[in-house]
């Protein structure tokens, strides 16, 4: 849809730019509405059969602590992969549209071009997004403090929320001396992080040779 000028791929990537047009305060408080109780989400999978925790269903997939984390986290990867698309999507428009007819040409299907062809060339793009979010595995809050209304109710935690949390505690005076600890936290979290990302980033570099054109 994205790369090969399909009908609807314009539209397609408008929907996929909307969350990053609209404020993240917007978005959170549209999304929180679609999963309320009476909400679209909430409705939709009631409709289709999934049986829903009783509080899910009385207080929305926000409101049970069976359901508030796991549709944040499938919230985050599907715009996740929709922003990572937007920059893929560009890299590829920059392969030589040449390549693909020769490609095709020679007989060369879909996989055949994008596995041998598309994914080699992009292939730094690919690494450097999977690098960045490598780099950013234990301090994403993925914006919990919003959809939790600051208190992280229902395991809407992560690392990133616990230290934003400790340090608006701070800030508002209620954990005093408490800047040693958040700081070894810090450097803890440092110390965990460089190894992932040094091994993540070689074995990335192994996968494919860097094509120039």
């Amino acid at each position: 849809m994205l790369t090969k000028h399909m009908v609807g791929s314009k539209f397609i990537r408008l929907v996929f730019y909307i969350p990053g047009l609209v404020g993240s305060v917007v978005f959170t408080s549209i999304m929180k509405n679609m999963y309320a109780y009476d909400g679209m989400i909430t409705q939709m999978l009631q409709k289709i059969g999934i049986d829903l925790p009783p509080l899910a269903r009385r207080f929305g997939l926000l409101g049970a602590e069976e359901t508030a984390f796991p549709t944040l986290m499938v919230q985050m990867v599907l715009f996740g992969i929709a922003g990572g698309d937007m920059i893929i999507a560009g890299a590829y428009m920059r392969v030589p549209e040449e390549l693909f007819e020769s490609a095709r040409l020679d007989g060369a299907g879909f996989f055949r071009e994008m596995f041998s062809i598309a994914i080699p060339c992009i292939w730094p793009t690919i690494s450097t997004i999977t690098t960045f979010a490598l780099c950013s595995l234990l301090t994403a809050d993925y914006s919990m403090y919003l959809y939790s209304n600051g208190t992280g109710s229902n395991g809407m935690q992560s690392v990133g929320f616990y230290l934003y949390y400790m340090q608006v505690g701070l800030a508002e005076g209620n954990a005093e001396n408490w800047y040693g600890y958040l700081s070894a936290f810090g450097l803890c979290i440092t110390i965990v992080t460089i190894p992932i990302v040094l091994l993540g980033k070689k074995l990335l570099s192994k996968v494919n040779d860097t094509v120039g054109f």
